[in-house]
């Protein structure tokens, strides 16, 4: 879980290779099933009716074993999934800085990742608002938390299954 360009699916694809599991992207599974892009099912359904499309994606893959899952930013929002989720995994917490995530997005900005805007906001004002709301939920969820401000997605990796390690899931 984490906010917008903390490396999640980076990560998690790496990740999952380490463990020999499964990589699943939540919004690439939500994009798949609907023949649109994040950009188009919101500008079409709202968020709303992509946040909907989510909370069904996340409940499929609740009770899946073997698999790193990448969550969208906002799958937090949806708190009835969660006890499923963490039933069985470990959450894992991706955080980066404020200016850092400013300046992944920006460089997102050629539209490859496909996704809108949250809010009205100049970018800085969404980021900020938006960890406001959030943040307690991350903290809430996450079981195991890494700034992944500074490292490579090689480097998270390596922390997480110390972080694994520590829960007893590794050797």
């Amino acid at each position: 879980i984490g906010y917008r360009a903390t490396g999640k699916s980076s990560v998690g694809k790496q990740l999952a290779s380490e463990l020999s599991f499964r990589f699943v992207d939540s919004d690439t599974m939500i994009c798949t099933a609907a023949g649109k892009s994040v950009k188009d099912i919101v500008a079409e359904e709202g968020w709303e009716g992509f946040r909907k499309r989510e909370l069904n994606v996340l409940n499929d893959l609740a009770g899946q074993s073997k698999i790193v899952i990448a969550t969208g930013g906002g799958a937090v929002l949806h708190p009835s999934v969660w006890p499923l989720l963490k039933k069985n995994s470990v959450v894992v917490w991706l955080t980066a800085s404020e200016p850092l995530l400013v300046r992944r997005i920006q460089e997102d900005q050629d539209g490859s990742s496909g996704r809108p805007p949250l809010s009205i906001l100049e970018l800085e004002a969404e980021i900020r608002g938006v960890l406001a709301k959030r943040l307690p939920l991350y903290k809430c969820y996450g079981d195991i938390t890494i700034d992944t401000s500074g490292l490579e997605p090689q480097d998270v990796v390596r922390k997480i299954t110390g972080g694994l390690k520590q829960f007893g899931l590794l050797t």
